[in-house]
């Protein structure tokens, strides 16, 4: 019954529309996030978040400066002008005995490259969940680190964040930067090296850089861009937007850190020149 009743065409005119508005947005978001580089990195970071949430919202508005009115009204135009506008029965008739042989091939040429957006987005969305799921299966060989200085650096980062639940830790062999994973119940990953070596005011500062990524609930927003990232997969600007995504938001959580940590911004930047090295 769905795929009965839909037709390229409607998604051809939804992703043309998307596109430009996409395109328009990241502009004037470079443009804004350029004027405000001096403020906090939220505002940037909640900035380029309304950009890729446009993805989830109809590309038509009944506002007159709605991006998408002005696309659609300049589509309607072109297709008049183009004569490809819907025939009326007077025009139908003449068409009909014309017999134009281009409008035949319109249909074709959307069924194919909608074709070829499925496929990329269908591959893009694929790849995601197996890279997913390949971290998983490592998780879950990982051991937890339920004793030592690092369990006393969480419990007291979790505190001054007033988090009464914080994720669990788990170690890996592998020479990598901490990070949180996971959806439901995430947990932080932190290297063996990193452990070891750090000193506790660093550890309790990584994980505090950790927890608030935790707080922030910032695995969720990730797999709302892994969403936009797979449906917009052929659109540079998209990709251009998720990366300032992610940058503002480490920058986001480099200045809780400095704000509810106790350290200087000198000492911080030690702490992350020596997580690095280490990784």
């Amino acid at each position: 019954m769905i795929a009965a009743s839909f037709h390229p065409e409607s998604w051809w005119n939804w992703i043309i529309a998307l596109s430009w508005q996409m395109a328009v947005l990241v502009a004037i978001a470079g443009i804004v996030s350029f004027g405000l580089r001096r403020t906090a990195a939220r505002i940037r970071h909640v900035l380029w978040l309304l950009v890729l949430m446009k993805v989830f919202l109809p590309v038509s508005l009944s506002a007159p400066w709605s991006i998408g009115t002005w696309i659609i009204r300049a589509a309607d135009e072109t297709a008049i002008v183009s004569g490809t506008a819907p025939a009326t029965p007077a025009t139908a008739t003449s068409n009909s005995q014309a017999g134009e042989p281009a409008s035949h091939n319109r249909p074709d040429f959307v069924t194919g490259v909608f074709a070829i957006w499925l496929i990329g987005a269908l591959g893009s969305s694929s790849l995601i969940a197996f890279q997913y799921l390949r971290l998983c299966r490592k998780l879950a060989s990982w051991p937890v680190i339920d004793e030592g200085p690092i369990c006393i650096a969480l419990e007291r980062a979790a505190l001054r964040l007033h988090i009464s639940d914080p994720p669990e830790l788990r170690l890996t062999e592998e020479n990598s930067s901490p990070f949180l994973v996971g959806t439901f119940r995430p947990v932080i990953v932190i290297s063996r090296s990193l452990a070891e070596q750090a000193r506790p005011d660093e550890l309790e500062t990584i994980v505090l850089h950790e927890l608030i990524h935790f707080k922030h609930r910032d695995t969720w927003i990730g797999w709302g861009q892994a969403i936009v990232q797979s449906l917009m997969w052929f659109h540079p600007l998209v990709w251009i937007a998720n990366a300032f995504v992610n940058h503002e938001r480490e920058i986001v959580c480099d200045e809780a850190v400095l704000q509810n940590g106790r350290v200087t911004s000198a000492e911080y930047g030690e702490t992350i020149l020596r997580v690095l090295s280490l990784a």
